[in-house]
């Protein structure tokens, strides 16, 4: 499964409604950084529980246990499409920055850190399948819009 990380380990400022979060959000101190998919959605998650391990996890339950057994977390966004649509059902440009809002706000609540990581799943959890003939610039530009945004809260966060 492929995705695309968004790298938004960014300190996050006074006045962030995820400002009193706890976990170690600072992923990117070695390279090559190994992100699994550790989510409570495979029976073998518990695997991924243990120091040394960066667990991707996108939801309130998975990833507290992750860090409680030693291992650090990153969002793992299954749902790209939710918030951008697809190729063929596009979403309206103009619900972009409110989608992106949202879900910064859970995905640091998710991860109990005011600066997540988060991995997006380009493949918009998708079987390959021939796509009706629209533009993929689309496609990238929201994308590239709702990753904007999250940045821009970011950035807004440490200014406060």
């Amino acid at each position: 499964m492929a995705a695309v990380v968004i790298g938004l380990a960014l300190v996050g400022g006074k006045g962030a409604p995820a400002q009193e979060l706890q976990a170690n959000c600072n992923l990117f101190t070695k390279a090559p950084l190994w992100l699994d998919f550790a989510d409570g959605s495979v029976p073998f998650w518990n695997l991924f529980a243990r120091p040394g391990v960066t667990g991707l996890a996108s939801n309130l339950i998975y990833p507290p246990k992750l860090r409680a057994a030693g291992a650090q977390t990153a969002y793992f966004d299954l749902y790209l499409n939710r918030r951008v649509g697809t190729p063929s059902v596009p979403a309206d440009p103009a619900t972009i920055v409110d989608k992106a809002n949202k879900f910064y706000e859970y995905a640091a609540q998710s991860m109990d850190c005011s600066n997540p990581v988060i991995a997006e799943n380009e493949l918009f959890g998708s079987w390959p399948v021939e796509r009706p003939p629209v533009p993929a610039d689309a496609a990238r530009t929201r994308c590239a819009a709702l990753a904007a945004r999250q940045r821009e809260a970011v950035h807004r966060r440490s200014r406060r």
